[in-house]
């Protein structure tokens, strides 16, 4: 099963969807001190944030991960955003690679 937390996000009234494991959740909670700068989300789970964006909000995936990096950035969170700037920049890499696979 898949969850996120919400933390801050709570108090604007957003309900995210799903995305991250309940092992990954407790190392979130663990990190969001904002003292420990090594990323959250490593490469298997921004994998698993794009492939999960790509499915529910198709061609905005990208455009909705920026979203989350710009909100998270704008809330102090600098690992969050990083990771969901990562996540962005992969789903681009993955949409620019489909793109390439078509023309040729």
């Amino acid at each position: 099963m898949l969850f996120w937390i919400a933390g801050p996000l709570s108090a604007f009234g957003f309900d995210l969807a799903p995305i991250f494991s309940n092992s990954i959740r407790e190392d979130v909670m663990r990190n969001t001190s904002g003292q420990n700068d090594e990323l959250l989300a490593d490469v298997p789970d921004s994998e698993l944030m794009a492939v999960v964006l790509e499915g529910r909000h198709g061609s905005y995936a990208a455009e909705v991960a920026e979203f989350f990096a710009l909100l998270h950035r704008q809330l102090g969170d600098r690992g969050r955003s990083q990771a969901w700037g990562g996540v962005a920049r992969l789903v681009r890499r993955r949409e620019h690679d489909r793109m390439l696979a078509t023309v040729q």
